[in-house]
């Protein structure tokens, strides 16, 4: 911004320079006085212009760099308007084969498209997956949920790239399989044995008085101090 005060300074001044040279003859030049302050206005506004678009183009750049603009594994990207698969840092199989190894632990297989594109080719698209996944896995009852015209990568966001590339790399993020972050964990339940849960049928817990006050208060204890554990 600074930088465009300066000029925006320098312009000025030299307008006011040839404001009083055309004092001296009004008549002759009035007209050029105004054509000059035109074409003064129109170069301020085109440099403006210019220097947000460099910003835009910036940001957009540093969004591919970083992880929020990046493709991620093992989400599956098409081109736009087709069912190809678009060029990722990572194949196709990898991720079929990563879907077909996780296929009960993944609770969702969310499909976007971009809003150019139409709800046909989305069927398409999920048709082709099912084939090619069915090379790696016998189990054909994946439900795929498709996003209607919710926008991964907003058409603002699109619109605001002036390369083409660029323009096709983020379209493409806007047609994707996007399995990432949708698996379960399984959290593995821990089988208490005797001494932490005693069985009234067993003779060693009658034994060793896991039935008696003390002990049971003792349990106590040990889950609450277990429970803060956990906090911590």
């Amino acid at each position: 911004m600074s930088c465009i005060y300066f000029i925006y300074q320098m312009i000025y001044s030299s307008i006011n320079k040839f404001e009083l040279i055309s004092l001296r003859n009004p008549p002759k030049k009035i007209a050029e006085q105004r054509s000059m302050e035109t074409l003064v206005k129109l170069t301020v506004l085109l440099f403006c212009i210019s220097i947000s678009l460099l910003g835009q183009e910036t940001k957009i750049h540093s969004g591919i760099r970083n992880v929020e603009l990046k493709m991620t594994f093992p989400s599956i990207y098409f081109k736009h308007k087709s069912t190809d698969y678009c060029l990722m840092p990572y194949s196709v199989d990898s991720c079929l084969k990563y879907i077909a190894a996780n296929i009960k632990r993944l609770n969702s297989y969310p499909i976007w498209r971009d809003s150019s594109e139409i709800e046909l080719l989305t069927a398409s698209r999920i048709l082709k997956i099912k084939a090619d996944l069915n090379k790696f896995t016998t189990i054909n009852k994946i439900k795929f949920q498709t996003m209607g015209n919710k926008q991964k990568i907003s058409q603002l966001t699109i619109n605001k790239s002036a390369d083409q590339k660029q323009r096709e790399y983020l379209l493409s993020l806007n047609s994707v399989l996007d399995v990432s972050g949708t698996i379960l964990q399984k959290n593995k339940l821990k089988k208490k044995g005797h001494p932490d849960r005693p069985r009234i049928w067993c003779f060693s817990c009658w034994k060793n008085h896991r039935f008696s006050k003390s002990y049971r208060l003792h349990l106590k204890k040990k889950k609450e101090f277990e429970s803060k554990k956990i906090n911590i």
